[in-house]
């Protein structure tokens, strides 16, 4: 054999040999995350752990570093859906029937925000030159909020009180409300692209009312193996994070949405049984979901292209504001009923004002319908998202401690 032919043999076995597979992958994203959040810690600077974890992702990301390339990104996916799965699950455990029988104002709330919210970006996007449709679907996408910072910022700072329960109440029900509406302008959505009348009707039933189907019949089977196994804390949490994984399967399986399947998992056993306490213990307090949470907003930071806000920044700028303008004004609006200042509105609002993982789960759905039509719309989502995930840990930080729910042992680092 020939130098040049040696070496030609050794280039391929360096380059099979250090192919990033999914191990490395996952140490990556770990490592990058910690380490660029304990230097944060250290020098003191004014963001949260959740904003450090995505300035590491960005960085290591195709934008700037290229460690992690637009393939690998594709590669993550399944992390970042356990990550997901594992915050729609605690969201959907959030919303307690109870809690809103005996607060309808927070009902009340849910529904203007909703209905305010899609209205005025509705039209804030026609007055920007987007068709009905376009603005439809952008419209129910603003209505959700991200549940992931929320989340991780409750569990990391120990956020707790009144404020924190009906910010996790909020949320859990914008984001329902949000695939709700996303479904009921799906059929104009498929009529607009000349599909056939059984696929306009069934699709969006399909894609919201099987996946509840498919939770309560999970929730049963989940509660009859909770009452078996007994009160075994290492036990149940196994139970709990096997049914999560199942449900994510399934939905991966069927085609269907893993956001409303977790959801209703989520409610369905919060809400049909009363030995469901140590299962959800476990499920908020697990060490194993911080590791995913940590993954999740590191992809998030590597998925971040400067691109798309410069692309759309305008419109990036309307959506915001109007988004913001939106749930501040129904905030103050039932303020009394809530009982709170108008003080405590604003710093609630901020709470709101992150969006992430729903915006970009539907979107993907309309892509993976229409192409060419999600085209438009992804500059200005996906940019929007980058700005408000980008804020986000920040601002919800801040109005945690202007609220006073931040703990006094639990003081920030920064």
């Amino acid at each position: 054999m020939d130098d040049s032919a040696l070496h030609r043999g050794l280039f391929v076995a360096t380059e099979s040999l250090f192919h990033l597979n999914n191990l490395i992958l996952f140490g990556i994203l770990l490592v990058s995350g910690i380490f660029l959040a304990s230097c944060v810690s250290r020098a003191k600077l004014p963001i949260p752990r959740i904003t450090s974890f995505m300035v590491a992702g960005f960085l290591i990301g195709p934008e700037v570093w290229k460690i992690l390339t637009p393939d690998l990104l594709r590669t993550s996916k399944d992390f970042v859906n356990i990550a997901l799965a594992l915050i729609l699950f605690r969201l959907g455990q959030q919303i307690d029937f109870e809690v809103f029988k005996r607060n309808p104002s927070l009902i009340a709330t849910s529904v203007f925000d909703a209905v305010l919210t899609f209205l005025l970006i509705f039209f804030s996007f026609q007055w920007l030159h987007y068709s009905d449709i376009h603005s439809a679907i952008v419209a129910s996408v603003a209505i959700s909020s991200s549940p992931a910072i929320l989340i991780l910022l409750v569990n990391e700072l120990g956020v707790s009180g009144r404020f924190t329960s009906i910010s996790l109440d909020l949320v859990a029900a914008n984001n329902v409300a949000s695939a709700l509406v996303f479904s009921l302008v799906l059929p104009f959505l498929h009529y607009e692209h000349h599909a056939n009348w059984t696929f306009i009707v069934s699709q969006p039933i399909y894609s919201f009312i099987l996946p509840i189907l498919v939770a309560y019949i999970m929730s049963r089977i989940l509660y009859f193996l909770s009452d078996f196994i007994g009160n075994q804390n290492t036990d149940q949490y196994s139970l709990m994070a096997a049914a999560i994984v199942l449900s994510l399967g399934i939905s991966k399986a069927l085609n269907m949405s893993m956001i409303m399947l977790l959801l209703s998992l989520g409610i369905f056993t919060k809400n049909y049984s009363s030995s469901a306490d140590e299962v959800i213990a476990e499920a908020r307090y697990g060490k194993i979901g911080d590791i995913f949470y940590i993954i999740l907003f590191v992809v998030a930071g590597a998925k971040i292209e400067i691109s798309h806000v410069a692309e759309a920044f305008f419109d990036i700028v309307v959506f915001t504001v109007v988004r913001f303008v939106s749930k501040f004004f129904t905030l103050l609006l039932f303020h009394r009923k809530n009982q709170m200042t108008v003080t405590e509105s604003f710093y609630l609002s901020l709470i709101m004002v992150p969006m992430a993982g729903l915006a970009i789960g539907l979107i993907y759905t309309t892509q993976g319908l229409y192409p060419e039509f999600s085209d438009i719309l992804i500059p200005v989502v996906f940019g929007s998202v980058a700005v408000l995930e980008g804020i986000g840990p920040i601002l919800t930080e801040v109005a945690f401690l202007r609220l006073g729910e931040i703990p006094k042992g639990n003081s920030i680092d920064h």
